[in-house]
């Protein structure tokens, strides 16, 4: 919907006005479904980098006084790494407000009188917005999701890099 020009609903029909909202109610429960999706693999993402970061810590830490400066500098490199892309991936796991389909009862106290065509496209606007700020934690999120990947798959790079330069 074009936020600069309003949606006149008194001229819109209610099979017309239903079929939009319905629409808009998909939508919602299908952002709802990929967002949910997007969490189990952000969080299941985060708490392996983050074992295997804390078991790369404690190997160097265990073998301190065996391993040479060099390796203990990639080890310690590889390790923070991967703790960094666990963060992102937690981070794109967090609690956050999403928009969710559906109303109270309570949202049609004001509105009940109206014609139902009305009533279901102002729902719809609400749900064209609702999306909109959806949409925009969803890409914040993947981003953060993005960035923890490439620092995983960098940190075996990077413990070369580290070792290559400590020798």
């Amino acid at each position: 919907m074009n936020e600069s020009e309003p949606i006149d609903w008194s001229v819109v029909s209610p099979e017309m006005a239903s079929l939009i909202h319905s629409q808009a109610e998909k939508h919602l429960t299908a952002q709802l479904t990929s967002a949910l999706a997007s969490d189990q693999r952000a969080t299941t993402f985060a708490s392996i980098l983050a074992s295997i970061s804390a078991a790369v810590l404690a190997g160097c830490a265990a073998l301190w006084e065996t391993l040479e400066g060099a390796s203990l500098a990639a080890g310690f490199t590889v390790s923070i790494s991967l703790l960094v892309a666990a963060i992102f991936g937690a981070w794109a796991a967090r609690p956050i407000d999403f928009f969710m389909p559906g109303a109270r009862p309570e949202q049609f106290a004001e509105c009940r009188e109206q014609p139902l065509a009305q009533v279901l496209g102002q729902l719809s606007e609400i749900y064209q917005h609702d999306i909109d700020e959806n949409e925009e934690f969803m890409a914040g999120n993947q981003k953060a999701l993005r960035l923890g990947l490439v620092f995983a798959l960098s940190s075996p790079i990077l413990g070369i890099i580290t070792w290559h330069f400590a020798t």
